[in-house]
């Protein structure tokens, strides 16, 4: 699948929970709707698996040691320990999450 189309249905299955998870708090009980949701997230996981195996991190929640970011024609390994240290040295702070996309 290409990627504007994997983009796109990760979008749509998206959008399709937040409005399921807003129904679901006005109709706690309707367990239709709590189906659908349990449904959608699953081929959700699924999308977004697939998304991040063939075109790297869809979030900075995603990244790993290891993982490829792209863009702007470049691609770059994430090394987490090593670009935390290369932000300490520059700043002097003792703790910082820190990811440079490209």
């Amino acid at each position: 699948m290409s990627k504007d189309k994997l983009l796109r249905r990760v979008s749509a299955l998206g959008f399709a929970m937040y409005e399921l998870r807003l129904f679901i708090d006005t109709h706690p009980n309707n367990n239709d709707a709590i189906e659908m949701l349990k449904s959608y997230q699953k081929k959700y996981e699924a999308v977004k698996d697939e998304y991040e195996k063939q075109y790297g991190p869809l979030t900075a929640t995603t990244v790993t040691n290891g993982s490829k970011i792209r863009g702007h024609g470049k691609t770059k390994q994430i090394n987490i320990q090593k670009d935390i240290k290369k932000l300490q040295r520059k700043t002097h702070c003792s703790f910082y999450i820190y990811f440079e996309i490209y």
